[in-house]
């Protein structure tokens, strides 16, 4: 019935909000190692901007910035 199907959505809701609240936590997780290790490599390496973006998996373009704010 209708009405035992609309008594399950807000558990429903629940659970997919839960779902995509941790992948984007998960994202955000992924996307800060990325950047400490960029910032790792960039403070105790000579590679260029462009073999670290390659190697991390980041665009070299943030790589450029990172190795700006780190230069302060």
């Amino acid at each position: 019935m209708l009405t035992e199907r609309a008594k399950k959505w807000p558990q429903r809701w629940l659970e997919e909000g839960l779902e995509k609240g941790l992948a984007k936590g998960r994202e955000q997780g992924r996307e800060s190692a990325l950047i400490a290790t960029a910032l790792s490599m960039i403070s105790r390496t000579e590679m260029d901007d462009a073999t670290i973006a390659d190697l991390v998996g980041l665009p070299a373009e943030q790589v450029r910035a990172l190795r700006e704010q780190r230069r302060g």
